[in-house]
């Protein structure tokens, strides 16, 4: 079977196509000219790839020949309004695109990963499955809204003869670049990590996530959508298990609503002068203080896989993360196996 990754520089494609490879498959992926392949190691050299991108029609037309299954994880993530056209076109319109050109060249299988963000989140409501109904409301941020647009171009898909599966990952945790995305918690934490906040969403290892589309798709399940969660948990636990493995002290200070408000108007004030993005926005300012239980009942069910508990990802990330410190590398990658 051959795959086309989109995303797979990134975090999740990354992961998702080494877990491809290893499990034997053939891998053709989209890039561009200035990508870093850092994440995929070796594997970087046994993947078939093109260079283009979701927002070029006619490259994608091209990459889909004799493809017969699409993993679409190439998205922009930003919590910065500065950014939100640019992540509406890339997240909605790309997705668009991918799903015209995959109609067109008649994809067996297509997997869209999108995002719990995606599902919505509703004032009082902290439980959250599949048939939850997505409202736009003062919770929403542009990269859920983005998101949402994105999986209803997924949706038209399905209507329009396309085998679409879609996955809702929870907060995605893994080895990566230390700088970026969720593996900078960990350089954070190797830093100093002082605050907490009460908020608490669900979590679920970079290798599940991979490993959990392969398999819907094995299985076929199209027309539904899958919550990817392990385990629901508030930031406070996950950041004193990241500063317990990294051996160092534990955030002492509660952040509240007040305190948080000042923060993203600081940082705002800050990124006006110096022309660089914010650490925190009034919109992931939203996001981390509010608490929410995502419920993974369905994909248990469905593919009755049992997931990593996030205390072993963060053991084995920050193991890894001192292992390349030490070789003076700004980026881990955990192994990954067969499926």
């Amino acid at each position: 079977m051959s795959s086309l990754v989109t995303g797979a520089s990134g975090f999740l494609g990354a992961y998702l196509a080494r877990t491809l490879l290893a499990s034997g498959e053939e891998v053709r992926a989209l890039r561009r000219p200035a990508s870093d392949l850092s994440l995929l190691g070796d594997d970087a050299d046994r993947i078939d790839w093109f260079e283009s991108d979701v927002l070029d029609p006619l490259g994608l037309g091209e990459a889909l020949q004799g493809v017969d299954t699409v993993y679409h994880c190439a998205a922009m993530v930003s919590f910065s309004p500065r950014y939100r056209e640019e992540m509406i076109r890339v997240n909605a319109e790309g997705t668009a695109m991918l799903i015209d050109a995959s109609l067109e060249a008649g994809i067996k299988s297509f997997c869209h990963v999108s995002s719990v963000a995606a599902i919505g989140r509703k004032k009082g409501q902290s439980s959250i499955d599949e048939r939850f109904a997505w409202e736009y409301n003062k919770l929403s941020t542009d990269y859920a809204l983005s998101k949402h647009m994105a999986e209803r171009e997924a949706w038209r898909g399905w209507a329009e003869g396309l085998n679409v599966l879609i996955v809702n990952p929870g907060t995605i945790m893994g080895a990566a670049y230390w700088d970026r995305g969720t593996a900078r918690f960990f350089s954070r934490a190797d830093e100093s990590l002082r605050f907490y906040t009460s908020g608490g969403t669900g979590f679920v290892d970079v290798r599940d996530v991979a490993r959990a589309c392969i398999l819907l798709v094995r299985k076929a399940v199209y027309g539904e959508r899958f919550i990817l969660v392990a385990e629901n948990l508030r930031y406070k636990e996950l950041f004193d298990e990241i500063c317990r493995q990294l051996e160092r002290p534990l955030p002492g200070l509660h952040a509240g609503k007040f305190l948080l408000e000042a923060v993203w108007r600081w940082e705002a004030l800050k990124s006006k002068f110096s022309g660089k993005p914010p650490d925190l926005t009034r919109q992931n300012a939203k996001v981390i203080a509010n608490a929410y239980q995502y419920q993974n009942s369905k994909v248990l069910k469905t593919l009755n896989m049992d997931f990593n508990s996030i205390r072993q990802c963060i053991a084995e990330t920050a193991l890894e993360y001192r292992r390349s410190r030490q070789a003076g590398r700004n980026f881990g990658i955990l192994p990954v196996h067969p499926v």
